[in-house]
């Protein structure tokens, strides 16, 4: 028996018989429920209320013919029927297999004691010969839906033929690719129909060698000919249907790539123009997820194509763009929309460049977006002239200090924070005593290379939020910022003297100098860059008197002030 419980529905009009059986399969250990039905009336309500696993059905029953009860549930039965009789007869017994009974049993005791294992045994032939009637079906439908695909199927066409090469089948793409109708080919020679004349030994060969091997020919390309003469690109399948006792037949499955052999002409012009291309290319799917790069981009970044295609590698989220500007980009390509723009990008080994980076969204024929597409240009060294250029414009060539021009832009803006935030600034505008002489006697070269040392002291000797400029010559400019206490700015002034005054050591000299130091204050004095440097300049020309010192503008500094604070601390 088997391990779930099996319902048995016993149909007998004869009660001792049905106590035997009932005992006998209470009797195992096997779960079973048993129903009881004395007629073929009961018998049609208890499957109606529940289906059984198996029918034990008396062939003589009160109400009917078991055998006609049996032919009417044949066509949609599930459950096997076994057949008891009081009397053997083989006549019945047949009649009834043929009817549909799982086996037939001639009732005795013998019979009702082996009851379970008959039982188990229909059981089992039931589900072998279900299984076997649904293989059969799956099969048979199969070989339908592979009959009906295969003809009508419009892509494919395929033409059956025997080994010396007469057209035996002939589907319709057939029809539509080659231009021959299925009754125009049938019967005819393959060679005849499609076959380009220096083609034909080739084909005879391979026909030959199919027959013989019995396996199909290598699938490859070949230029076919339609009967109004054209010519036709098709990728050719071969199959061999090979059967004992029967000649062997051939297939041959061809798809008509004519349109795409084309295509693929056109593609690979356009491919080699992006492999080719001195420009980043990448291709990304509809989330940025990296699809294809090409060379210029592994050389440019240091990854390789391998790196980083199926991951969404720096694709959209640029370098220093915000979430905004990010979730903007996306809504731009999402509308369909171009995005361009200039970005700072990260190469492998670390490096940073600059890149001009413009993504399009790329569309299938249908017009949907598909992919979006990254052209992309390393314009580093472009970006480094442009600098170099924005560093020439506003810095002194020889020093590197700050120039005029941006200086005035700083103190203007310095005089404004000073206004805002109720602070001061100060202008000191120094020129160096005895560089003349020393720039005459030792050279310009000397005196260049004084000129940036002195550069250097003074950058050191400020905070790094003041500014150092040069205006020319050997005239120096340190913008003080941000500060409430003004003799901390005699402080500072004190701090360059002394740094200056200190022995410069070229040439194989020792070299010294002072400075003269002019101060203008902010908002004291002026609140413009032009007066504050103006101002700055006449202090300076009074502190130029003494040689060594410094020289305030005017009396601001006699002011009421804050008390004094730490230098570092203005």
């Amino acid at each position: 028996m088997v391990n779930h419980t099996t319902h048995i529905l016993i149909v007998d009009d004869e009660p001792s018989h049905v106590a035997l059986i009932q005992r006998s399969l209470l009797g195992t250990c096997a779960a079973v429920s048993v129903a009881i039905a004395t007629n073929l009336q009961a018998c049609r309500e208890e499957i109606a209320r529940r289906r059984p696993d198996i029918v034990l059905l008396d062939l003589n029953l009160p109400d009917g013919s078991s055998l006609a009860f049996l032919e009417q549930i044949a066509t949609t039965n599930t459950f096997p029927v076994l057949m008891m009789t009081s009397s053997g007869s083989e006549t019945l017994a047949v009649e009834a297999l043929k009817t549909g009974a799982i086996d037939y049993l001639v009732k005795s005791s013998q019979a009702f004691a082996d009851m379970p294992r008959t039982i188990e045994r229909c059981l089992r032939e039931w589900r072998l010969q279900q299984e076997h009637q649904h293989a059969i079906h799956a099969l048979r439908e199969s070989e339908r839906r592979f009959r009906t695909l295969l003809q009508d199927i419009r892509s494919v066409a395929v033409q059956g033929y025997s080994v010396d090469g007469t057209v035996n089948y002939w589907n319709r793409a057939s029809e539509d690719l080659y231009g021959y109708s299925a009754a125009e080919a049938l019967g005819r020679k393959l060679c005849e129909l499609i076959i380009p004349a220096e083609m034909t030994t080739e084909v005879l060969r391979n026909i030959d060698e199919m027959s013989q091997s019995g396996e199909p020919a290598p699938s490859q390309e070949y230029r076919l000919k339609r009967k109004d003469g054209s010519e036709v690109m098709v990728y050719t399948s071969h199959a061999v249907l090979a059967e004992p006792g029967r000649a062997a037949e051939f297939y041959c499955i061809d798809i008509d790539i004519t349109e795409r052999k084309k295509s693929e002409v056109q593609l690979n012009k356009l491919s080699q123009v992006v492999e080719q291309s001195p420009t980043m290319v990448i291709i990304t799917d509809l989330n940025g997820v990296i699809e294809y790069v090409n060379p210029f981009f592994s050389k440019v970044t240091g990854y390789a194509a391998a790196d980083v295609i199926g991951t969404a590698f720096q694709t959209f989220q640029l370098n220093g763009m915000t979430a905004e500007e990010y979730q903007k980009l996306w809504r731009q390509l999402e509308a369909g929309e171009d995005w361009h723009g200039e970005v700072h990008n990260q190469r492998k080994n670390g490096s940073n460049y600059w890149e001009r980076v413009l993504i399009s969204p790329l569309r299938d024929r249908q017009g949907d977006i598909c992919n979006y597409i990254s052209i992309r240009e390393d314009i580093s060294a472009h970006k480094e002239y442009e600098q170099q250029l924005q560093h020439q414009a506003t810095h002194d060539a020889l020093t590197g200090l700050v120039n005029r021009s941006l200086l005035k832009d700083r103190i203007t803006q310095a005089a404004h924070q000073a206004q805002r935030n109720n602070k001061a600034a100060a202008v000191l505008l120094l020129d160096l005593d005895g560089f003349k002489a020393i720039n005459d006697t030792l050279g310009h070269g000397v005196g260049d290379e004084l000129l940036c040392e002195a550069a250097a002291r003074l950058t050191k000797a400020v905070r790094e939020t003041d500014t150092v400029a040069r205006l020319g010559g050997d005239e120096f400019v340190v913008l003080l910022t941000e500060f409430t206490n003004l003799e901390w700015v005699a402080v500072i002034a004190e701090k360059i003297l002394t740094c200056l005054n200190n022995p410069f050591h070229l040439a194989g000299l020792d070299l010294s100098l002072s400075a003269s130091i002019g101060i203008s204050l902010c908002p004291q004095d002026a609140g413009d860059s032009d007066n504050l440097i103006r101002f700055a300049d006449i202090a300076m020309y009074q502190a130029k008197k003494k040689k060594g010192c410094f020289s305030f503008y005017s009396s601001a500094r006699n002011l009421p002030l804050q008390p004094p604070v730490k230098e570092s601390d203005p």
